[in-house]
């Protein structure tokens, strides 16, 4: 499914452990490495070059590519390139707070994430900290809402299971005041969802009734060693944002 890991690397906090994760990652896929460092105004290639080869030897065992590039639009440069090869999977770092420090990824992941219209790994601000890095992994946590998005996004789930030889979990948060699905109605859905993909994957219905998204997240840590595999646009979303680019709802 993955033939190349793409990771952006724009100088932000954290980019060691993203690119060691990343590496972890590519090498769980048997995929290779490319390091994309972002060229600001003025900025010399030259140093560029040179801090991302540094990273590669620290932070990769050596192992990968690397690339500087300079462009009007750093993030539309990413996505185009991630598009220009099939079987690249975007690698990005969640700060744990966006422009105004409310909890959101952070400005590149942001917004990587908003255009990118390929897969995307994010990692926490804990990675390679807390044992959340790719060679911890366990089993994907595939999160349904009942959206098309997120049944789409449930096949791209399967396959990376498949790729990585990781257990399968489908999951749906229910609230107790839901008027749509109760838990027997969810609990059918989330294992006709479960029998349609392989591997074969395990169904469970959670209790919303502090949110979805901290159920989501308290399962996924209550597992242990789990990627959470998740829309960027879900039922709670608010619909395309002014240019078009996916809004990644509140659960995401």
């Amino acid at each position: 499914m993955f033939r190349q890991v793409l990771v952006p690397i724009d100088g932000s906090p954290g980019t060691e452990q993203l690119v060691s994760a990343a590496a972890a990652a590519a090498a769980r896929l048997d995929a290779g490495l490319l390091l994309w460092g972002v060229l600001h105004r003025d900025e010399d290639r030259c140093a560029v070059e040179n801090r991302l080869h540094g990273l590669l030897a620290t932070c990769a065992g050596g192992h990968g590519a690397f690339m500087a590039v300079a462009a009007t639009d750093p993030v539309e440069a990413v996505v185009e390139r991630a598009e220009f090869g099939a079987g690249t999977l975007l690698c990005v770092i969640s700060h744990g707070h966006g422009r105004t420090d409310e909890a959101s990824p952070g400005c590149l992941a942001e917004d990587v994430l908003r255009r990118a219209r390929t897969p995307a790994l994010v990692f926490g601000p804990t990675v390679g900290t807390t044992g959340g890095s790719a060679v911890s992994w366990q089993r994907v946590v595939a999160c349904v809402d009942a959206s098309d998005r997120g049944e789409r996004a449930l096949g791209d789930a399967a396959e990376f299971a498949r790729c990585t030889g990781l257990d399968l979990v489908v999951v749906q948060a229910v609230a107790p005041d839901d008027d749509v699905f109760d838990r027997d109605r969810s609990r059918c859905y989330v294992e006709s969802l479960a029998r349609s993909v392989r591997p074969a994957a395990t169904a469970c219905v959670l209790d919303d009734g502090n949110g979805p998204a901290e159920a989501l997240w308290q399962e996924a840590n209550r597992l242990g060693g789990a990627v959470l595999a998740v829309a960027t646009q879900g039922r709670g979303a608010v619909g395309p944002g002014p240019d078009g680019a996916a809004v990644m709802g509140t659960v995401t």
